[in-house]
């Protein structure tokens, strides 16, 4: 039993945590399917399943301590400059 609650952490935030990234996950994979189901596959579907798939991925490895701020705060640049540096609409 310590053990369990050593991961989930004793005020509940793993479990909070956990509950937002599944939603994160979940409702991503949603709005990939609408997108799928309307236009087909196409550039930006792939983009957007990668960013559903990176974010709660990210957001659990923060959450659990096993990336190093200095990691975490690049990779959320990163996905931010990804984000916001798009240009154009090649469709």
């Amino acid at each position: 039993m310590e053990n369990l609650i050593a991961f989930w952490g004793h005020s509940g935030q793993g479990i909070v945590v956990t509950i937002l990234a599944l939603c994160i996950l979940f409702l991503g994979l949603r709005i990939v399917k609408s997108q799928v189901d309307k236009k087909g596959i196409g550039h930006y579907t792939f983009q957007m399943f990668g960013l559903v798939i990176l974010l709660p991925t990210i957001l659990l490895l923060s959450a659990y301590g096993s990336l190093d701020k200095s990691v975490l705060a690049t990779l959320i640049g990163a996905i931010a400059g990804y984000i916001f540096g798009k240009s154009g609409n090649p469709e």
